[in-house]
């Protein structure tokens, strides 16, 4: 019985399984192994300190947050030192997934009054669509007000140099 707690608590820290070491789901079986498991979550945290660091880690362990939790990790202090670095390297992508206030700031930028096609397509798209997901629906008036002024003009000033212009 000793050998197969030991097993399933040695196993769960490779994993990084946060549930028997939670204090609900399996209640104390692997208490005396919480601290080898602590200190496993801490070495993989540390090579979460970049925005592909911190994506290998979570899509190799999907419990990370709980273990993180179950160790006194703070996960959105990480997403805090990775957001600013994201948006530094226009790492559109990373801040789509995790850092809504950075999408917003940055998609006002490089989305706002592109037509859909260009938005949608270009290096800016994982931005622009989380940045349309995320808005209001009083902000997606205002921006399609915005969208048909600007083709409004547009067509105005087609329309004025085929006048002008013989071909």
């Amino acid at each position: 019985s000793q050998a197969m707690t030991a097993d399933l608590c040695n196993q769960s820290i490779e994993e990084l399984s946060p549930y028997p070491f939670d204090g609900k789901t399996m209640g104390n079986t692997c208490d005396s192994f919480k601290p080898k498991f602590c200190a496993r979550v801490k070495d993989v945290e540390k090579t979460m300190h970049t925005p592909a660091g911190y994506e290998v880690a979570r899509s190799k362990y999907s419990t990370i947050d709980q273990s993180f939790a179950v160790c006194g990790i703070d996960a959105n202090a990480l997403l805090a030192e990775l957001c600013p670095k994201a948006a530094k390297s226009e790492d559109w992508t990373f801040l789509a997934a995790h850092c809504p206030a950075e999408t917003k700031i940055a998609a006002q930028e490089h989305c706002a009054g592109r037509d859909y096609t260009a938005a949608m397509s270009g290096p800016y798209a994982p931005l622009c669509r989380a940045y349309a997901q995320q808005m209001t629906p009083a902000e997606r008036a205002t921006e399609a007000a915005r969208q048909s002024a600007t083709e409004a003009v547009t067509e105005g000033v087609k329309s004025s140099l085929k006048k002008l212009l013989p071909f």
